[in-house]
């Protein structure tokens, strides 16, 4: 079970996963055992992050001692106030606490129940995608049987566990307070969504980030339209769209794209940094992959809907086409786009057209958008704001 502590700081009761990052681990089975202390002897990409802390229970590094802190805030914030890039891995008896200390940093009005909901929403959506999540490829033994053994709380207990660590709890509101103040920009689009939704915030607080959002989406579809122009360039419709004539005995077919304009040299660029497709690249390369949907527009008709690939292309051109302001580099004019954007996100009884890409899938959390999304369509407004940072 993972959620977004805040910028790209995880926590997981799942130890093992994706050994490529820096992470710490509060595991009383995995504490200590040499596997997860380094990865070096492997030598290969990806296995060169490191262990930065490790201990049975996070209560553990709670005291006076050297290398240890005040409290679990405490050592949230350093890890902020360090700029670690890490995650958690915790098992169920150290995920808990850090879930109801993470609960009392970006939560200021939330209730019991609430509190719960966010719990088992995120629980709920953990257990459902992880069979068929991205990553099941490099599935383990382990971590399959980690998510039989996870349990979840009955409403019941986790009220008891909840109101047990409020009772016990010698933080003061205070600190929780500076806290949130600080992480405030990094918390997740969810918390801030939350907040924007509930009046109790402008655009601006989720602008930035949901332009980020829509630019991966934009550029997944760029993804999209590639393969299916390289898998079909062959065929009478692809000739007629792109207006190339590639002859079957050229050795070099996609050089001979290129060439045709810059445009096509985009399309099929591979250079490395069109591969990382970095936020820069990104915007950069804005108003060329629009100028790709409105490409695909111009050289299509309704008759092309019986072409169930280039359908859906069609479909995903037609919706950045038709929200191009969201992509503005004027900031007054973006901002007045992605309102639009979300307000008809909200109004969209379907899955999110903005948050739900499967490139995103663990960094946003659908169940939590549309919890939100009902909240906000039922004009729960008090709802939202015991859901939000404000």
């Amino acid at each position: 079970m993972s959620f977004n502590v805040f910028n790209k700081l995880y926590v997981s009761p799942d130890y093992a996963y994706d050994a490529a990052y820096n992470r710490a681990i509060f595991s009383e089975l995995r504490h200590g055992n040499g596997e997860y202390i380094t990865y070096d002897e492997l030598n290969s990409p990806g296995f060169n992050s490191e262990i930065i802390k490790t201990a049975k229970s996070i209560t553990d590094i709670i005291g006076s001692e050297e290398g240890q802190y005040e409290s679990i805030a405490h050592y949230l914030k350093h890890l902020f106030d360090q700029n670690s890039e890490a995650r958690l891995y915790c098992d169920d008896a150290s995920y808990m606490p850090l879930f109801f200390t993470w609960a009392k940093i970006v939560f200021p009005n939330i209730n019991s129940d609430k509190a719960f909901t966010i719990y088992n929403l995120i629980k709920q959506r953990e257990e459902l995608v992880m069979p068929d999540n991205v990553n099941n490829r490099t599935f383990t033994a382990s971590r399959l049987q980690g998510q039989v053994d996870s349990i979840t709380l009955s409403k019941a207990d986790f009220v008891t566990a909840y109101n047990n660590f409020n009772a016990n709890d010698t933080v003061s509101g205070e600190y929780y307070t500076e806290v949130r103040d600080a992480v405030r920009d990094s918390l997740c689009i969810e918390i801030q969504l939350a907040s924007y939704l509930s009046g109790n915030a402008t655009v601006d607080v989720i602008a930035t980030k949901t332009y980020r959002i829509l630019t991966k989406v934009l550029f997944a579809f760029i993804d999209d339209l590639r393969q299916y122009v390289r898998d079909n360039i062959m065929t009478e419709k692809l000739r007629t769209m792109t207006g190339v004539t590639i002859n079957w005995d050229d050795q070099n077919w996609e050089a001979t794209l290129r060439a045709q304009s810059s445009n096509m040299d985009f399309l099929f660029d591979s250079s490395l940094e069109s591969i990382m497709e970095s936020s820069s690249y990104r915007d950069t390369n804005i108003e060329t992959a629009i100028y790709w949907c409105q490409w695909l527009l111009d050289n299509t008709t309704e008759e092309d809907a019986e072409d169930g690939e280039l359908y859906d292309l069609i479909i995903a051109a037609r919706w950045v086409i038709d929200n191009t302001d969201s992509f503005s580099s004027d900031l007054s004019v973006r901002n007045l786009g992605i309102t639009a954007v979300i307000s008809a996100d909200v109004d969209f009884a379907g899955s999110t057209l903005i948050y739900q890409n499967e490139y995103l899938r663990e960094k946003i959390n659908t169940f939590w958008i549309e919890y939100i999304y009902q909240l906000k369509r039922a004009n729960n407004t008090d709802g939202l704001v015991l859901v939000s940072h404000t």
